[in-house]
């Protein structure tokens, strides 16, 4: 069995057959979504952790919810992506005996699924800020352009 530290540091992404175990720290509600076919589905995440790491875990199975509650759970047949798990209808999990898990893993696990909130920046620093940076501007809107593209054919 890897730990949670092992396999967030392979280069293996595809379907990983071997099992890890952890403690599921923290979930959050399930989210509703609208997939590329117009298809509504729903997603979980959670964050599970052992003695060593915290990672994230997305499930886009829901008949998978209600293991991922307060658990030591193993789990099989996942993807690592960017620096978290997912799970999908092929990935398997179980529940397995309790392990103990260190506060500062359990707040380590709560940061990541449920992020803090963005800063609040005058709007020329929002301007200025990395792509893909998360911000917050408050203000008042004075005015509204509406900008018409019309194509000719």
């Amino acid at each position: 069995m890897s730990t949670l530290e092992e396999i967030m540091n392979m280069d293996q992404s595809m379907p990983y057959d071997k099992s890890a175990r952890g403690r599921v720290v923290f979930a959050s509600s399930p989210e509703t979504y609208t997939n590329a076919t117009g298809e509504t589905k729903q997603s979980k995440s959670v964050a599970i952790a052992d003695d060593k790491k915290a990672v994230k875990v997305v499930s886009y199975d829901p008949t998978q919810f209600n293991k991922l509650e307060g658990k030591t759970i193993m789990l099989r047949n996942f993807i690592r992506r960017d620096g978290y798990i997912i799970l999908t209808r092929t990935s398997r999990l179980f529940p397995t005996q309790e392990i103990e898990v260190p506060d500062s893993k359990i707040q380590e696990g709560k940061a990541l699924v449920n992020l803090p909130a963005a800063p609040v920046v005058p709007l020329r620093e929002a301007l200025r800020s990395l792509p893909k940076t998360k911000t917050t501007v408050c203000g008042k809107v004075i005015q509204v352009f509406i900008l018409l593209l019309f194509i000719g054919l």
